[in-house]
């Protein structure tokens, strides 16, 4: 693996880990009946679905930017670290955070901006 490789590789890990983070968190909001209390309601709802947005957004960034930039193997061995770390950093945060308006909220801007990054610095081609 070569220094390019090795630089793109690091965002991409990051994101399959934030990714399955809030995958984590958002499969905790379903069926809604479930849902707590903060985010019960058409306006929690509406959360939900941009967290969700927020998550694919990510996956198809992170995937995008691997493949253009990372050898297949070494993709596969993060994206299957990922799966396995995701639920424990979603476990290290408080609950009274990550199921509240704002932590949902601050889980789909931090998919949002680390896609947003992704597609800056990595998506231009490798000189």
């Amino acid at each position: 693996m070569d220094w390019n490789e090795l630089t793109a590789l690091l965002p991409v890990a990051a994101a399959f880990l934030m990714a399955m983070a809030a995958g984590v968190q958002l499969a905790g909001f379903f069926p809604a009946e479930h849902r707590p209390d903060p985010l019960a309601g058409p306006a929690g709802g509406l959360l939900v679905a941009v967290l969700a947005t927020s998550v694919v957004l990510l996956l198809v960034t992170a995937v995008w930017v691997a493949a253009q930039r990372v050898a297949w193997p070494a993709i596969i061995i993060t994206a299957g670290l990922a799966v396995l770390a995701g639920p424990q950093l979603f476990q290290a945060v408080p609950p009274r955070i990550r199921d509240s308006v704002p932590g949902v909220v601050l889980s789909a801007l931090a998919n949002t901006g680390l896609a947003a990054l992704l597609v800056s610095a990595l998506s231009a081609p490798v000189t």
